[in-house]
């Protein structure tokens, strides 16, 4: 393990040097489980990559997201976003320099580019240990974005990075879990320095939204998106409910 730190503490400082080199890359499942429609199920590869100055985390499968669930026979529509040659459909990036976390959100099958300022969550340290692989992890708590999370973080790496926007621990988060169960990342690999990996801000189109706007307009997108549907399967005598993704809950209070 002395071997890991001093292998750790040398990229970090040639990360100082050089903002692009690519201290670790991190493969987790994110697996999303809401209790209210289990249609709405996904289990995914991610990847993060960090250094001293940036992150970047984002899905590595293909993206499948539910729509609407209509009708009696709670028939699922599925739309299967491709992001094409407009980079990643789903990602989170933090600029540390200028505190900023850059996102690609979707609403159904759009995207939406969204930029906010990062907000450390408030974690509660507690002093219970596990392991994970062959690094000794802590247990953390928060609430974060509308969810209550506990984390496992190892100080073995020193980064502040971890999974989606959870982040702030003195070491690596390697594992997390919100207290709902709906959502949970698992660590799969852990590589140090790898090769030709960098970090660059993905590809993206039109004006950044503030999150508050971006929350707008998701509400109004739902709105009317209920008042179309409830038309046309009102006459019918059918029923709908809405099927969104689990992390919609994120996108409110966040403190």
């Amino acid at each position: 393990m002395k071997n890991i730190l001093f292998l750790i503490i040398f990229l970090l400082v040639i990360s100082e040097s050089n903002g692009q080199n690519v201290v670790a890359k991190i493969t987790y499942r994110q697996q999303e489980v809401p209790k209210q429609n289990a249609a709405a199920k996904r289990d995914v590869g991610c990847i993060l990559l960090f250094n001293s100055f940036q992150s970047l985390y984002y899905e590595a499968s293909k993206n499948k997201v539910p729509n609407l669930k209509l009708g009696t026979n709670a028939n699922v529509e599925t739309i299967e976003l491709d992001p094409g040659n407009d980079g990643l459909m789903f990602f989170n990036y933090h600029d540390y320099s200028s505190k900023k976390l850059s996102s690609n959100e979707a609403i159904f099958s759009r995207k939406y580019f969204v930029q906010e300022k990062i907000v450390d969550p408030k974690w509660v340290i507690m002093k219970e240990y596990k392991k994970i692989g062959s690094f000794k992890c802590q247990r953390a708590k928060t609430f974060y974005r509308n969810r209550n999370y506990t984390a496992w973080f190892t100080s073995e790496v020193p980064s502040l990075a971890g999974p989606w926007k959870l982040h702030g621990l003195p070491g690596l988060i390697l594992e997390a879990e919100s207290e709902d169960g709906e959502v949970k990342f698992l660590l799969e690999s852990l590589t140090f320095n790898p090769k030709n990996e960098k970090i660059t801000m993905p590809k993206t189109h039109g004006k950044p939204l503030t999150l508050d706007a971006f929350v707008e307009t998701r509400k109004k997108v739902f709105r009317d998106t209920k008042k179309s549907v409830e038309s046309k399967v009102a006459p019918i005598g059918g029923r709908y409910e809405f099927n969104v993704n689990t992390f919609s809950k994120e996108n409110f209070p966040s403190q």
